[in-house]
């Protein structure tokens, strides 16, 4: 299974936000950054048969500009993606499904630390993960898989 981990989109920081942070939402920057940069991903990746997000609101923001560009994937929302996600958190997402390819828009370190399970099991993982960045994995039914691709969102700038 083809997996792109999206970090979500440039929010208001989280100083000058005094609410709650998961109503935090993408700052104008991070909104016209994320479409630019999902309209050009998207001639290179075919349309994802799912794309996850967390119930965050810049998380939630992000999907869907990356779902605009990416006509024809369901939606899904799920706590499961929330800040402090864990890997037995994602694999709960795949419970009696079977998807080709799948879009997780979520946060950092988690997504991080995801991918390390799926990668590099046991070992220590690092990896820079730009907001609105793009990360592919390969992933087969044992939650294994290789690193493919880091893709910055300034490489199409």
């Amino acid at each position: 299974m083809k997996l792109l981990f999206v970090r979500h989109a440039l929010a208001l920081s989280r100083v000058s936000w005094l609410r709650d942070d998961m109503e935090r939402p993408l700052s104008d920057k991070g909104i016209i950054n994320a479409k630019k940069f999902f309209k050009e991903l998207s001639k290179i990746y075919d349309t994802p048969d799912v794309i996850f997000c967390s119930d965050a609101v810049r998380a939630k923001e992000t999907a869907h500009i990356f779902a605009k560009s990416f006509k024809g994937s369901r939606l899904l929302q799920t706590s499961l993606l929330n800040p402090g996600a864990s890997f037995d958190d994602f694999k709960k997402l795949f419970d009696e499904q079977h998807y080709e390819s799948v879009a997780i828009v979520g946060h950092e370190p988690d997504l991080s630390q995801i991918i390390g399970e799926i990668v590099a099991p046991g070992a220590h993982f690092s990896l820079e993960f730009k907001k609105s960045g793009v990360v592919e994995v390969e992933m087969d039914e044992e939650f294994r898989g290789v690193l493919k691709a880091v893709i910055p969102p300034k490489l199409f700038s």
